[in-house]
């Protein structure tokens, strides 16, 4: 019955603040919410026959079918794989050049690695001083196929740039950022600036 159901859920949430890598404790968490799923169907076709709708036990049905997809978004199960519609507003086509304030930009590369994203790009110092582009954050946004926005962080490696070193005039540095996104996030954009302080000039790149 639907009592039971709801019982069931505030196991769950008591439950879920003790979850760790324990491989049982992540058992148990699935067997409660196949419970929860038998529980709500159960109740739906008890809802079904009831020839009083509109009663205390609709009611009851649609609580615990939202709790029931609370739970599963906690816990990963619930997320939908956006649809990337191909036609965006961007000012660049993907690998183009374009200038943002000092910087002449040219995303190079695109790559996931597990639920992380590593965006990379040249940047070349068309000031007349030494500057520090790319330096602790990511100085870009990414955007996805639902207009979300993430923000990142500077990646320092033997094959980019050092955040710590100064782009000098005229020259071209390579420099790698950081994004996390949700599992069924599809990236289409990146508003790139390169420096905080040109956060207002960024420009938008199409992704691959």
């Amino acid at each position: 019955m639907i009592g039971g159901a709801v019982a069931l859920l505030i196991a769950a949430f008591a439950g879920g603040y003790f979850i760790g890598d324990d491989s049982s404790e992540v058992s148990d968490l699935e067997d409660t919410v196949v419970a929860l799923e038998s529980e709500r169907d159960e109740a739906e076709d008890e809802l079904a026959q009831s020839e009083d709708s509109g009663t205390e036990l609709e009611a009851e049905l649609a609580s615990t079918s939202d709790q029931l997809d609370a739970e599963r978004s906690l816990n990963g199960k619930s997320e939908k794989s956006q649809q990337d519609e191909g036609e965006y507003d961007t000012d660049y086509p993907w690998q183009a050049a374009g200038n943002v304030g000092y910087l002449t930009i040219k995303p190079i590369d695109f790559a996931q690695e597990g639920s992380k994203w590593i965006l990379t790009v040249e940047a070349k110092n068309e000031g007349s001083e030494p500057k520090q582009p790319f330096c602790g954050g990511a100085e870009a946004v990414l955007i996805d196929a639902e207009s979300n926005n993430y923000t990142g962080e500077s990646v320092l490696s033997e094959s980019s740039d050092s955040c710590g070193e100064e782009l000098q005039p005229g020259l071209t540095g390579t420099f790698k950022s950081e994004f996390k996104l949700p599992g069924g996030a599809k990236p289409v954009a990146a508003a790139i600036y390169g420096d905080y302080e040109q956060e207002e000039e960024a420009k938008t790149w199409e992704l691959p």
